[in-house]
């Protein structure tokens, strides 16, 4: 099973070069605690910009190029639409992480969408206000009412 988990303001802004512009502990609670034990996948950019790699998950490090990267259970992946297929039938659940353009390639192949929707604008230069449009055509089901956030589930 694939997912996608992703936060996004109120006006598409969804980072900064390869950082976060919101801190909101509650939210990363979200992202850690649903995350926690699957396997995640995401670019290399993303992934450098982690102060370091995330424990209790397997971290799949989408590059064109093999590389080493330092941390416990880091695999870099240089095909990843063998990466999808391998999670797509699967018991096992691969949440696509970002960044934005890992969302924009293989948002397709997820089962689930997490979105979580900021109630607030945020400035960055990263933005994905397509996402909108998007997800109009699924099924929207609302996982966690925060005074700061949404968290929706969209489904095909």
């Amino acid at each position: 099973m694939i997912k996608m988990i992703i936060a996004i303001a109120k006006n598409g802004v969804v980072g900064n070069d390869d950082q976060l512009v919101w801190r909101i502990p509650d939210e990363l609670k979200h992202f850690k605690n649903t995350t926690q034990g699957h396997a995640i996948a995401m670019g290399r950019t993303t992934f450098l910009g982690l102060p370091k790699a995330l424990p209790g998950r397997r971290t799949y490090v989408l590059s064109l190029e093999p590389e080493n990267f330092e941390g416990e259970d880091v695999v870099n992946i240089t095909d990843a639409k063998k990466l999808m297929e391998e999670y797509k039938d699967s018991d096992k659940t691969l949440f696509l992480a970002g960044g934005k353009s890992i969302y924009q390639q293989f948002y397709k192949y997820a089962d689930e969408l997490l979105i979580t929707i900021l109630k607030d604008d945020y400035q960055g230069n990263v933005e994905w206000k397509e996402l909108f449009n998007i997800v109009k055509d699924y099924k929207k089901s609302v996982v966690v009412e925060h005074e700061l956030y949404t968290v929706y589930s969209f489904k095909r």
